[in-house]
């Protein structure tokens, strides 16, 4: 009964967040962030202990990759989707190209061979979130890099992250 209630909680602070970074409130970005880390990237992550058998969109970067090994030799960034004013908007392959959350988690993102989903939530999450550390890891550092109208990019694309789960719980899971 508590994993659900968390669950739910972070569902809703997860979409409040997301309506005060579109109100400017940029800084709610570290909000998503902290949530999707509990939701997704903890040690027993809390949506599996809700939905044991959810699978994630692959990212249409991550078939082309796939399908096209020779790519990855001079790629460096990698931007699996769109930018729509501060938003992230992903590009998924199709509705049964799916994978488990490991293997979601592990798709790279922004900077080729450097930074995946699952350590982007993470270092947010840790850096800014959850804590205040003295210093940015690489992980944020090389995300500083890439600016979407003057926003550094990171934070576009956990609020973008944050839209995803929420519209695949509300469309694929949610009541079912």
């Amino acid at each position: 009964m508590k994993s659900k209630e968390d669950f739910l909680a972070s569902l809703e602070i997860i979409k409040e967040s997301i309506k005060h970074y579109d109100e400017g409130q940029v800084n709610f970005y570290r909000v998503v962030a902290t949530e999707l880390r509990k939701l997704l990237c903890d040690k027993d992550p809390l949506i599996l202990k809700i939905y044991p058998n959810i699978y994630f969109h692959k990212f249409h970067s991550t078939k082309l990759l796939e399908d096209n090994p020779n790519l990855k030799d001079d790629l460096r960034i990698l931007l699996p989707g769109q930018i729509g004013g501060l938003h992230f908007i992903p590009k998924f392959v199709g509705q049964n190209d799916l994978l488990n959350l490991s293997d979601w988690l592990s798709q790279p993102i922004l900077i080729y061979g450097e930074i995946n989903i699952f350590n982007l939530i993470k270092s947010v999450a840790d850096k800014e979130g959850a804590h205040s550390d003295k210093e940015f890891n690489e992980t944020i550092l090389l995300s500083k890099l890439i600016k979407f109208n003057d926003t550094d990019s990171y934070k576009s694309i956990i609020v973008g992250i944050g839209e995803y789960i929420i519209n695949l719980i509300k469309q694929e899971y949610y009541n079912k």
